[in-house]
């Protein structure tokens, strides 16, 4: 099932390649919350909705500059606001400029088609899943976006949580997704929470953050035993088995508009992430 809603936001793409796209075109589209869509993508794919959304624009490019149209044309026809940030996000993909493109020979790829999902061969890094009841959250949250964004999110939140004093039960963070034209820009987004007691959220009132509480509800558990030794490996694999689990056996609880969240736990001895996503 979750297969299908990847497929759906593959072929919107393909028949809204000229049209501006959005993670909030497709949410309405497909019917569902733009973070599950967002972070469900990333799992099955690889890539961010927006940054495959922009790889394939640029791979229909190539088409048009085959031809005598203007470069600022082919990049408006697109979605490119200027004929720069077209450039910039072609060299960026290619290792050169669309003109000096134009008099190479291409062939339009065909659209990703998800055939099977890959599974997670047991990996010792990874703990088997576990349903778990956590009770109603209270959240300072802080969102930036940026090329770097969780690093700046979390800088800003420790320096904030310092300044205030604010006592933290623990904190969580996710990515969540950006425009066309900030994926454009080579831009992402993340979001941090401090969770917090119900007293010490009341008493806050700072405008620079957000308050946010979360219903309880039934979580997918996994942990990841020292996540950062090889991070681009083991927190997506992470993902990937959640996932996996969550597709044979349970249904995502898409009442509480997030797809899940990333807990770091840091002892004396190693640090284990542990990543949530709430079911019915």
């Amino acid at each position: 099932m979750k297969k299908m809603y990847v497929q759906s936001i593959i072929d919107f793409i393909e028949v809204n390649i000229e049209c501006p796209i959005s993670v909030d075109s497709i949410a309405k589209h497909i019917g569902y919350s733009k973070y599950y869509l967002h972070k469900l993508f990333y799992i099955y794919t690889g890539m961010y909705i927006m940054d495959y959304a922009r790889k394939r624009k640029l791979e229909y490019s190539l088409q048009d500059l085959k031809t005598k149209l203007p470069i600022i044309n082919i990049a408006l026809k697109y979605g490119f606001h200027s004929s720069r940030t077209y450039s910039r996000a072609f060299r960026n993909t290619y290792g050169t400029s669309p003109g000096k493109f134009r008099n190479n020979t291409c062939t339009l790829t065909k659209k990703l088609e998800l055939n099977k999902l890959g599974g997670i061969k047991m990996l010792p890094y990874l703990s088997e899943t576990k349903i778990v009841s956590i009770n109603k959250l209270y959240a300072l949250t802080h969102s930036i976006i940026s090329s770097e964004p969780e690093h700046n999110v979390i800088d800003f939140m420790t320096e904030y949580k310092l300044a205030n004093q604010i006592h933290v039960l623990t904190e969580v963070g996710f990515d969540i997704p950006v425009s066309e034209e900030e994926s454009q820009q080579g831009l992402r987004g993340y979001e941090y929470w401090l969770i917090v007691s119900e007293e010490e959220f009341n008493k806050h009132t700072e405008s620079t953050i957000k308050k946010r509480t979360i219903p309880q509800s039934k979580y997918a558990m996994l942990s990841i035993d020292n996540p950062f030794v090889d991070p681009f490996e083991r927190i997506p694999n992470g993902w990937k088995k959640l996932s996996s689990v969550i597709e044979k056996n349970y249904e995502f609880n898409n009442a509480l508009d997030i797809y899940g969240f990333e807990e770091k736990i840091v002892t004396l001895h190693n640090t284990t992430m542990n990543i949530y996503v709430p079911i019915k």
